[in-house]
């Protein structure tokens, strides 16, 4: 078995140098290839970058709408509670009226009483 893997690494290993040879042979030289890894590295940092301000817009922009939204759920929560608070008096008033019907329906000696004087 060993034979079979050295003889399938060597084609292997030929086939890579064959490819790697091509961009050389054909006018680049290492010094170009570093460039060339150098910029793109550079475009790779910047869009990085640019992720990364993004991500950090998008944070800012849901704390923003977070903090909009608690405060309107607050301003909202007030405007219901002083509804209900307006509707428990207005029952309340409704509720004593009702009772001051009642009590006079039940005495009308009083309420006359109350009249004459």
């Amino acid at each position: 078995m060993h034979a079979t893997s050295k003889t399938l690494a060597t084609p292997l290993a030929l086939v890579l140098i064959l490819a790697l040879l091509p961009p050389v042979l054909g006018g680049c030289s290492g010094e170009d290839l570093k460039k060339q890894l150098e910029q793109k590295n550079q475009l790779l940092a910047a869009q990085e970058g640019e992720i990364k301000k993004l991500k950090e817009d998008m944070a800012a922009r849901d704390l923003d709408l977070k903090n909009q939204c608690e405060q309107r759920i607050q301003k909202l929560t007030a405007q219901q509670k002083h509804q209900v608070d307006a509707l428990n008096a207005k029952v309340a008033e409704l509720s004593r009226k009702k009772e001051q019907d009642r009590s006079q329906k039940a005495d009308p000696d009083k309420s006359k009483s109350k009249s004459r004087r």
